[in-house]
């Protein structure tokens, strides 16, 4: 808004005004002294009456001017938020700032670039409802779009589509994106952020080929835009790929410098990322001492600063102690948990290991129908891997009382959740 403190000053000076003559009935003397010396972002109606007061009219030019500042304020809120997603308030300022430059200066391209700022607003903030209102209002409006918004707008669908766990629609607008990206020439850093999103996609379709190859290319934008943490986002799905092609030497190999690049940036969050998949590493080079010890460090440090997932991943240690015989260990876990505001699905997980515990220390006799209701409960989760696994424990557990009946049940339920 640097333009209308300028226009506003130079006109009052023009005509001689004071600043406390021209306030007056509009604003304070002090807000005006900001809003000239461009330290605040005004809003539209005071504007509207210093323009009237001033007998200024709006004209082409100065409406061109505004529309540049709106756009230049986007695209820099744009950058923002990819650089930085926890400063939210400063972000919502900013766009509430451009929406009111544009309320009386219309703009199609330009309210629908708004909108489509405010639609990663909202997925980053989890608000899914007005998420999901934009994505319906915007997607009207496709065919209206220039490229470089319909290339940002097909990208944040992607990365909405991401949280709700429906990567295969996520990877349907993540290809249009690309597209977008082969005539539509925009920042590197935006083109990075694509391949970023599409080998995250890749990464959960199991497309470990795919998920190496963009993830590569952002990684080689990433390092000279020098961005520590989106090279340690690309890091860490190329490590999870290359693990798939069970070259853990290599994945273990990658996260060390993931590591590495984390004391050049200190971020709490994606360090308990990178023990995470450390201890699962380990785990399937099968070097469980090492496994186990990697699970407790990413605990200590997700209760360090509150991580919400501490949960989860003590969950996962417990099911690591119970995959290799630790019954004692993986029942002081779970005892150890604190899940009375954790969602209803990991409480029934851990109420079902328990179950299992007690069985397997033949503290309690298996009641089978109980098990059973259990077991089809879980079994319309959206963790298809996670249920094989409990039917396989639960298949052994049938087989060690000789009930091969329900074990031979659940051992081809294991087998069919995963084929």
């Amino acid at each position: 808004m640097e333009f209308i403190g300028k226009t506003v000053k130079l006109y009052r000076l023009k005509k001689s005004m004071s600043q406390s003559e021209l306030a007056t009935g509009i604003c304070s003397v002090s807000y005006l002294s900001k809003l000239e010396n461009n330290k605040i972002e005004p809003s539209q109606e005071i504007v509207e009456h210093l323009f009237k007061r001033l007998d200024i009219k709006r004209n082409p030019v100065i409406s061109s001017v505004i529309n540049s500042e709106a756009e230049e304020l986007l695209r820099i809120l744009t950058y923002e938020l990819f650089i930085n997603e926890k400063d939210l308030s400063k972000a919502r300022d900013k766009l509430a700032s451009v929406l009111n430059m544009l309320e009386a200066n219309h703009v199609p391209r330009l309210t629908i670039f708004a909108n489509i700022t405010l639609l990663r607003v909202a997925t980053i903030s989890n608000n899914r409802k007005q998420a999901k209102e934009l994505i319906n209002e915007l997607t009207q409006l496709v065919d209206q779009m220039n490229p470089y918004n319909k290339l940002l707008f097909k990208l944040y669908v992607s990365i909405f589509l991401i949280t709700t766990e429906d990567y295969k629609l996520a990877n349907v607008h993540c290809n249009e994106a690309l597209i977008l990206l082969k005539t539509e020439v925009v920042s590197s850093w935006l083109s990075g952020y694509l391949y970023y999103i599409k080998s995250l996609i890749c990464s959960q379709l199991y497309q470990a080929n795919q998920c190496i190859e963009f993830a590569e290319k952002a990684l080689e934008i990433f390092k000279e835009e020098f961005l520590p943490s989106r090279c340690i986002d690309s890091y860490m799905l190329l490590a999870i790929s290359y693990s798939r092609f069970k070259k853990y030497m290599k994945a273990l190999h990658i996260l060390h410098k993931c590591e590495r690049l984390i004391s050049q940036e200190t971020d709490q969050r994606r360090l308990g990322k990178i023990l995470h998949n450390r201890a699962l590493f380990y785990e399937k080079m099968g070097n469980i001492k090492e496994s186990i010890r990697s699970w407790n460090e990413c605990i200590e440090l997700k209760k360090k600063y509150h991580d919400p997932s501490v949960s989860f991943t003590t969950l996962i240690l417990a099911k690591t102690h119970y995959r290799y015989g630790d019954y004692s260990d993986s029942e002081k876990v779970l005892n150890e948990m604190e899940i009375e505001d954790q969602d209803s699905l990991l409480r029934e997980e851990v109420e079902l290991l328990l179950y299992l515990l007690k069985v397997k220390k033949n503290q309690i006799t298996m009641d089978e129908k109980k098990l059973s209701r259990s077991m089809k409960e879980y079994k319309n989760s959206s963790k298809p891997r996670v249920y094989s696994e409990y039917c396989y424990w639960v298949a052994k557990l049938f087989e060690e009382r000789n009930l091969y009946k329900n074990a031979s049940y659940y051992f081809c339920e294991a087998y069919n959740t995963i084929r």
